[in-house]
Order: structure tokens, then C-alpha cells, then sequence
């Protein structure tokens, strides 16, 4: 895999913006034609030096979009209209940050709120569809599950249990689709059937990097929790009930600040993978 932020790489990859109608399945096979398969440790590897040399712009602006969303997220009504309708603006914003730092492109921290100015419509509507697409499969499966019921408990696990296969399958198919949209300039409804049948052809290798980017985060993590537990807390909180109270809340922080280590981390490599996905080298359709 070729990492556009090593020096050999002087001229960035084909990029392209789509204007006007364009149909996804015909884009999708011409980007499926020029893709090689989606290497998953060559994604992590190019996504750990993006992290090592930007640590950081991508903690700060990371936290900064996480912070404002879970911030505007606890307001009563307001979250729940923010998480239906701003969720691809955040991180299509994050996407956007990040795609500019792995081209080596001047970006700002202003540049992580590009989902607000560049294309807040498409973005606003792409949250919703897969929004409410989401919650018609949830539904689905749990009027089945109670039609089944009645019929013995077994019967029921197993409707849940295939439940969640298109829940999953339609979860990771559509990774791609705010990337899509501030990037490419894609419609909503072209960028999820785009982001779906290209991810289709490498379903697993998607999901295997996924899986891998998770554990990474769960890697960075695990040890400050285990910081977190160390008996020596314990054993102040029994000695001194103060002191040990203000060193358990100056251990609680450590495991905040390894997942803020973690997620640029695990990011990387989902825009990486976007990168080797949709924007293949060759020639792109017009």
C-alpha cells in the first residue's frame, strides 16, 4: 500500500468531484475495475505514521468534534435531533480534516467543521436515510421476533440472531458514505449504494480492518485500566479517604486520555482503506 504522506509520494492520488447525476452502480465498477485488494495491516501501518507525525492536530481536533457532539448530545430533544441529523456532519468534517493531512494538505482546526460549510444539506440527509433505514431493519427484526415468540423462545434467538447479519452487513457497507459526500461531492442516496457496492466486493477485508482497528483501541486501553485498578488506590482510599478520592480521579483520567490516543488511531486506518477504495489509481470515469 502506498502512503501519500512518505516523501516518495509528490503527486497525490486521482482525485476526482462528481457534479451532476451520476448512477452508483456505473462509478462503483469503475472503481471496483482499478482496485487491487484492500490491504488491512498496510492500512494500519500508514494510519500509526499519519498518528506518530500528526499526534497532536489529530488528538486535539478528534476531541474537540467528539466533545461538541457528546455536549450538544445531553441536551434534552436536541441530542436526539443532533444525533438523527448532524451525526454525518461531524464526521464528515473529521474526514475531511484527515484526508487533508494524509495528502499533505494544509489543514486547520477549522477545517474539521468542513461538514457544516462544504456540504451540510447532502450530509444532513445522508445521516438521515441511514438514520431511518437503520431503525426500519431494528423494527423489522423485533415485530418478527415477537410473531416468532409465541411459537418457542429457540425460534425467537435465531430470528435475532439473523437479525443482526443485514444489520451488520448494511452498518459496514455504508462506513464510506459521509467520506463520500464531502469528498467526491456525491449525492446522499449515490454515496451509501456507492459505499456499499464497493465495499461489497471486500466486505470481510473491510470488516477484518475494522475488527483490527478496534482491538488496536482496545490494546491502548486495556493497560490504563489496569492503572486504573492498581491495589495501591485501594489501599489510600482505606489510609486516607481524601487523598485516595483525588488519586482514583487522577487515574480515571488516564483511560479517558488513552482512548483519545486510540481513536485518531483507528480512524487512520478507516480513511486509509477509503483511500485505497475510492481513490484507485488509473484513469476515473467523467
Amino acid at each position: 500500500m502506498n502512503d501519500p504522506t512518505s516523501p516518495a509520494a509528490v503527486t497525490p492520488r486521482p482525485q476526482i468531484t462528481v457534479t451532476g447525476p451520476m448512477k452508483a452502480k456505473a462509478y462503483a465498477d469503475d472503481l471496483t475495475a482499478r482496485t487491487a485488494a484492500l490491504e488491512v495491516f498496510g492500512c494500519l501501518a500508514c494510519s500509526f505514521r499519519l498518528w506518530r507525525e500528526n499526534l497532536r492536530p489529530l488528538v486535539g481536533v478528534t476531541f474537540l468534534i467528539l466533545f461538541i457532539q457528546s455536549l450538544i448530545g445531553a441536551i434534552p430533544i436536541v441530542g436526539a435531533l443532533s444525533g438523527l441529523l448532524l451525526n454525518g456532519v461531524y464526521w464528515g468534517g473529521l474526514a475531511y480534516y484527515y484526508l487533508g493531512k494524509m495528502r499533505g494538505e494544509s489543514r486547520e482546526v477549522s477545517d474539521a467543521f468542513a461538514g457544516f460549510s462544504k456540504a451540510l444539506g447532502p450530509l444532513v440527509l445522508a445521516s438521515l436515510f441511514i438514520a431511518l433505514l437503520i431503525i426500519a431493519v431494528l423494527a423489522f427484526i423485533l415485530m418478527t421476533y415477537q410473531a416468532v415468540l409465541p411459537s418457542g423462545a429457540s425460534a425467537a434467538r435465531v430470528v435475532l440472531l439473523l437479525g443482526v447479519i443485514p444489520l451488520v452487513y448494511l452498518a459496514v457497507g455504508w462506513t464510506f458514505t459521509f467520506p463520500l459526500v464531502i469528498d467526491k461531492g456525491l449525492s446522499p442516496g449515490t454515496a451509501m449504494e456507492v459505499s456499499r457496492l464497493v465495499v461489497t466486493r471486500q466486505w470481510f477485508r473491510v470488516f477484518l480492518l475494522m475488527i483490527c482497528a478496534c482491538i488496536l483501541g482496545l490494546l491502548c486501553v486495556l493497560p490504563a485500566l489496569g492503572v486504573l485498578f492498581t491495589p495501591l488506590s485501594g489501599v489510600l482510599l482505606k489510609l486516607t479517604p481524601i487523598l485516595g478520592t483525588i488519586f482514583l480521579g487522577l487515574l480515571c483520567v488516564i483511560p479517558f486520555i488513552s482512548v483519545l490516543l486510540a481513536l485518531p488511531l483507528m480512524l487512520g486506518a478507516i480513511f486509509y482503506a477509503y483511500e485505497d477504495l475510492f481513490s484507485p489509481p488509473g484513469p476515473a470515469v467523467s
